[in-house]
């Protein structure tokens, strides 16, 4: 163990610290981001990308804005409608709070494409176990700078491709055009990350641990129990209610959908639960604001 982590260690290198210090951003570390990550991305910033730190309760109200502008009343009203149809809400349960609790989930740090800057929580990252200590080792602030590269991959991205910002119309949309696309612009940012966090893009073998780790819960495990262990393996604490809730909903989905596609469909089907892994291996909320 010790020889592993110091070979890490020398791998990593060090750093100038947190990314976030007593409530302002740290722009040399910011900066070495900026600089190191085009190499990485494979992509060059055609512009700054301002940013700056943000105390909670100011993100929730940006993002919160961030709401107003991508749906109108209307569209709230008609979704909401749509999602107490389909059993995604309860009868007495508002859209508008549960899509503030996704957005809030972007408390640590978010790209704003529509006024072109990265926001990040005023409060310093915090990383469990490993991230933790190899943070404190190597000087280097390795959430943080996950979470810079992710989301200046996204700036990137939009300086290059133009991100969307124009909300979607209600009636001739195309939802699963889009869905597809924001998977691959969070696939995308979040290999972005690994690769400057690790100085190099993650091998196979990496990426296979990673979703083995995942992946090796006994299959006869109560699902409720099987999510709940997979939310402990990747973020090192249990899903919240909610959390349990939409991963009961997502599966139920992924077996209706394999079922149309095969036929029945055993609900311990591995396909289902790698469905699961790969959607939280692409969450952020191994990133969290302490």
């Amino acid at each position: 163990m010790r020889t592993a982590l110091a070979v890490l260690v020398v791998a990593l290198g060090c750093g100038p610290g947190r990314v976030v210090r007593h409530g302002k951003v740290n722009e040399d570390a910011v900066t070495q981001v900026r600089r190191t990550l085009p190499d990485v991305r494979g992509l060059p910033f055609r512009a700054p990308v301002p940013t700056l730190a943000m105390p909670p309760a100011d993100i929730h109200a940006t993002l919160a804005h961030e709401i107003d502008e991508s749906y109108s009343p209307a569209d709230l009203e008609h979704l909401q409608a749509v999602y107490r149809t389909l059993g995604f809400l309860a009868a007495n349960e508002a859209l508008r709070p549960a899509l503030e609790r996704i957005y809030d989930e972007e408390a640590a740090g978010f790209y704003d494409p529509r006024r072109k800057r990265l926001v990040l929580a005023d409060r310093a990252l915090h990383a469990p176990g490993f991230l933790g200590l190899l943070s404190l080792v190597t000087g280097r602030d390795v959430v943080g700078e996950f979470l810079l590269s992710h989301e200046l991959t996204h700036a990137l991205q939009d300086q290059h491709w133009s991100l969307p910002v124009t909300p979607e119309p209600m009636l001739d949309g195309h939802g699963d055009r889009l869905l597809a696309r924001h998977a691959l612009l969070e696939g995308d940012a979040t290999l972005a990350g690994f690769a400057y966090v690790l100085r190099g893009t993650p091998d196979r073998e990496t990426i296979s641990w990673i979703e083995r780790r995942l992946h090796a819960l006994p299959a006869d495990l109560p699902p409720e129990e099987r999510v709940r262990r997979m939310y402990l393996a990747a973020f090192s604490r249990p899903p919240s209610p909610d959390e349990l809730a939409d991963a009961a909903a997502f599966l139920a989905e992924q077996r209706a959908l394999y079922g149309a596609l095969y036929g029945t469909l055993d609900a311990a089907d591995e396909r289902v639960w790698a469905d699961l892994g790969h959607v939280l291996f692409n969450v952020k909320e191994f990133i969290y604001v302490r």
